[in-house]
C-alpha cells in the first residue's frame, strides 16, 4: 500500500502550462442519466470539471436540458431524444 502525502502529490501533479487551453487539458464525453435523474448528470459533470478536465461534452435526454444546462454552464451539450420510457438508446 502506498501512502499518499503532499510530497507524493507534488511529484505526480504538475502545474498547468501557461499557454494551456481547453483542448490541451483533456476531453470527456459523458453519456449519463435519464428523465428523473438529472442530479446524477450534474454530479458527474461537476466532478469531471473539478478534476481538471478541459472540455466536457454531455449527452443526455432532452427533457432534462432545462435542469442540467443552468447547473453546468461550462459544458457542451448533446441533448438526445428520449423514447416512451424516458431513456435513449442506440
Amino acid at each position: 500500500m502506498k501512502e499518499i502525502n503532499f510530497d507524493y502529490l507534488k511529484e505526480k501533479i504538475k502545474p498547468r502550462p501557461y499557454n494551456a487551453h481547453k483542448g490541451s487539458m483533456g476531453c470527456l464525453f459523458s453519456v449519463c442519466g435519464c428523465y428523473g435523474m438529472a442530479g446524477a448528470q450534474i454530479l458527474s459533470a461537476t466532478g469531471a470539471l473539478r478534476s481538471g478536465i478541459g472540455l466536457l461534452k454531455l449527452a443526455f435526454v432532452d427533457s432534462v436540458y432545462p435542469i442540467v444546462a443552468p447547473a453546468v454552464p461550462e459544458a457542451v451539450y448533446l441533448p438526445m431524444q428520449a423514447n416512451s420510457v424516458g431513456i435513449f438508446s442506440a
